[in-house]
């Protein structure tokens, strides 16, 4: 016997406004909407959302189905083993960024065989956008409050999958929070699987994005640039099935420009290696980390971070508005940030994945400790991912991390903001003295001179620091070359006329104007891990 349409279809209206769509980090966005069968047949998977086999279904009379508009979505074509079970999602079309989630569209036992119909609005939009700041907010501060309580939360989530109580642990952490009440722990994986799986965030949501990547400079106290790494959509547009979001990634400069390709949140040289020539993490951070500027903290950006060639490389999109303080802000991150710390992040936040999705599992199908450890077995077996009972320990060590390479650059920011003043005064030297020899001027500049010996030594110390009693004693020194560069540079006025002498004393100023900014920087970032 035949089975009419109707009974292998469901309405969607699409009811998007104006509003709504603004709402989308995907930016261009039109409103319209497709939709993504995202339904496994594995039954032992934790796999979830963009993480799954991908296929696009039909509509009736659109592609895609316009912001007003409604349709019939054809489910007959693409059930999955033969079942009647759809687990769906709506996204944009030219991005395939998340728009509304449908956790199970099933057949009802009794009645007419019709899938319930489904509506999208402005909501479901705002729910995902919020996901993906709370996802921007955790990666860029790992060493938060919020993002520490989170996973603890995860962490006491998946370790009680097989509770009774598990129905109401999803509501528990987001609820609590002040900026992300709408999140649910759905949306949060949607969001984290699709920034592994598409690069379409990591282009900025562009047709066209670059990353300047810069190394440090081991001579000096600014970065140098290294090349340029390039994502570039072709017109033909994205497919589901196509990880590369339709775009060409390549990376120009020392030692040789090659293709670059997308996977599982990275830009590397080649895909099929364990070890490519260039590994690129995704990530995002503040703007302040690089600026050194307050105004900054709270400004998100990406950017890349890893190794070209065996060097510690960050590539960021730099605008040419920031000045010279952009290179030696990014040379102050590349001695403090470590290579292993956005390794330990990106553990972090696949492992908080992995113990959400035992936490999903648990409440669609009820497991027992077999099926716990089994799960366990087979998402270690396909990611590498840390058990959930070292995920609270993983985040601990983590936040230390951060609070530790923060404390070393803000060491090496101070220092490079003293350095750059003993420059200046080098140079009011030499202007004044004119190429004459000058008994006081030469006493001056080698007290200068040892001022800097002074500051490079700290620099090294800090960046050699493993315990906050180390860092204390940097910032001390630090302290004592400050005033020691003061003197010096009244030592440098004395000697020489009133315009060297005005021009010491901007010099004076500047560095007094530096270091307060730093101390800004040091308590705005020290009270701003709060939840949004």
């Amino acid at each position: 016997m035949s089975t009419s349409p109707a009974e292998n279809s469901c309405n969607v209206t699409n009811s998007i406004t104006d509003s709504g769509r603004s709402s989308s980090p995907s930016s261009g966005w039109n409103g319209g909407v497709v939709i993504l069968n995202v339904f496994s047949a594995d039954s032992d998977s934790l796999l979830q959302w963009y993480a799954t086999t991908l296929s696009k279904l039909l509509f009736a009379k659109s592609d895609p189905l316009a912001a007003g508009a409604s349709d019939t979505l054809l489910l007959d074509t693409t059930k999955i083993g033969g079942g009647t079970n759809f687990k769906l999602m709506v996204t944009d079309p030219d991005t395939f960024f998340p728009v509304k989630l449908v956790n199970s569209e099933d057949l009802p036992l009794f009645g007419p065989q019709v899938y319930p119909a489904i509506t999208v609005a402005d909501a479901d939009v705002s729910v995902l956008a919020s996901a993906f700041k709370f996802y921007q907010l955790i990666n860029a501060r790992p060493d938060s409050s919020l993002a520490k309580e989170f996973a603890t939360a995860t962490q006491n989530m998946a370790t009680n999958a097989t509770a009774a109580s598990t129905a109401t642990a999803e509501s528990n952490f987001f609820a609590g929070t002040s900026s992300f009440k709408n999140v649910t722990y759905d949306s949060y994986l949607a969001v984290s699987t699709y920034l592994r799986t598409f690069p379409f965030a990591w282009a900025n949501f562009q047709k066209s994005y670059t990353y300047s990547v810069y190394v440090a400079d081991d001579q000096g106290t600014r970065s140098v640039q290294l090349g340029s790494v390039t994502l570039t959509q072709s017109s033909a547009g994205a497919s589901v099935t196509d990880a590369s979001g339709a775009y060409t990634i390549s990376y120009s400069g020392d030692p040789a420009s090659m293709p670059l390709y997308f996977k599982n949140g990275q830009l590397v040289s080649d895909p099929t290696s364990d070890s490519p020539n260039i590994t690129l993490s995704c990530n995002y951070t503040d703007k302040s980390v690089f600026t050194g500027d307050a105004k900054d903290y709270g400004t998100i950006v990406p950017v890349l971070n890893g190794t070209v060639n065996g060097q510690l490389a960050l590539g960021i999109d730099v605008d040419q508005t920031w000045g010279d303080k952009i290179l030696v802000g990014i040379q102050s991150f590349l001695n403090s940030y470590p290579v292993q710390l956005f390794e330990s992040i990106a553990n972090f936040l696949q492992c908080a994945e992995f113990a959400i999705g035992l936490f999903k599992k648990s409440k669609d199908k009820p497991m027992s400790a077999a099926d716990v450890e089994k799960a366990i077995a087979n998402a270690l077996k396909q990611g590498g991912v840390p058990q959930p009972d070292e995920l609270a320990k993983t985040q601990q060590e983590l936040a230390q991390q951060v609070s530790t390479a923060k404390e070393v650059q803000k060491v090496e920011l101070d220092g490079f903001n003293q350095l750059e003043a003993l420059q200046d005064a080098s140079n009011a030297l030499h202007q004044e003295s004119g190429g004459a020899n000058n008994s006081n001027l030469e006493n001056a500049e080698n007290s200068l001179r040892q001022d800097g010996k002074n500051i490079q030594d700290t620099l090294e110390n800090a960046r050699a620091a493993s315990s906050p009693a180390d860092l204390d004693r940097a910032n001390a020194s630090l302290g004592v070359t400050k005033l020691d560069i003061a003197q010096n540079l009244a030592e440098v006025a004395n000697v020489g006329d009133e315009a060297t002498r005005t021009q010491l004393n901007e010099v004076q100023q500047e560095l007094q104007q530096e270091s307060q900014e730093a101390r800004e920087l040091t308590s705005e970032e020290a009270g701003g891990g709060g939840g949004g």
